[in-house]
């Protein structure tokens, strides 16, 4: 009988994703951020880490202020691709086909970066990943702001609690969280031991959280300027806009500033 039809009159006989193709699943959890230098250099090795296009941003509508549209801009980009670039990418695709990355067919979660202080949306298919701004962790964000503003009474109080589960003394909600799907059979110690290597060692997450999580506190420093710094993730992932209110005194209504972190 068709796939389909035996699904109904013989549900027993029927075989999973994971006894077929040997796909299954696991959530990679630990309450550590990752070193920036070390989770890039392993997973740029793995995936091709989408970089962030500022012209996205800082064009409004379909033109941007050179008069092209976002569809012009993608085709000059497509046609200029440097024969290094490719090069890169053949390279990335080697390293997949044998490395610790191979059988990671998915993943996505929230990840806990040392050099960011924000949650990030990490979001893999095959080749390619992408890490995106969450905005900042509710360990952060007063209470007042949280999705319970919103609730009343005893539904509230409930999401308040399950969101109170995600928290620990020392880190708050901050967390690594990601789901990793594929075909995993006898490679998730070899693949939960990569991502360990780069968390934070237990001297560098004490200096860390000592300095009350400095997000400059593993960047390079750049000879060039004084209060510059180098973090690998900034091509890959906005800097987060964050809109501070500030009181003025003799003003009620206060002021907005903008800054970026």
């Amino acid at each position: 009988a068709a796939g389909w039809l035996q699904s109904i009159r013989e549900p027993e006989k029927l075989k999973s994703e994971s006894d077929v193709y040997g796909v299954w699943s696991f959530v990679y959890q630990r309450r550590k951020p990752f070193h920036p230098f070390r989770l890039h250099e392993l997973l740029s090795k793995y995936w091709v880490v989408q970089e962030h296009d500022d012209d996205d941003e800082n064009n409004q509508g379909d033109e941007g202020g050179d008069g092209r549209t976002s569809d012009e801009k993608e085709k000059e980009k497509e046609s200029t691709v440097k024969m290094e670039d490719l090069d890169w990418v053949r390279e990335t695709m080697a390293n997949r086909k044998k490395g610790v990355m191979a059988p990671v067919l998915r993943s996505k979660g929230y990840a806990w970066l040392a050099s960011r202080p924000d949650s990030i949306m990490w979001s893999q298919a095959g080749l390619y990943l992408a890490m995106t701004s969450a905005g900042i962790w509710l360990c952060d964000t007063p209470e007042e702001m949280w999705p319970t503003a919103f609730l009343e009474g005893e539904i509230r109080e409930k999401v308040r609690a399950e969101i109170q589960k995600d928290f620990e003394d020392r880190v708050g909600d901050k967390r690594q969280e990601i789901v990793f799907i594929g075909q995993l059979t006898g490679h998730k110690e070899a693949l939960e031991a990569a991502l360990d290597e780069c968390l934070l060692t237990d001297a560098e997450f004490e200096q860390y959280m000592e300095k009350q999580g400095d997000v400059t506190l593993f960047m390079k420093k750049l000879d060039s300027a004084e209060d510059e710094y180098e973090d690998p993730w900034v091509a890959h992932i906005p800097p987060l806009q964050l809109v501070i209110e500030e009181e003025d005194e003799g003003d009620d209504e206060g002021q907005q500033k903008e800054v970026s972190v």
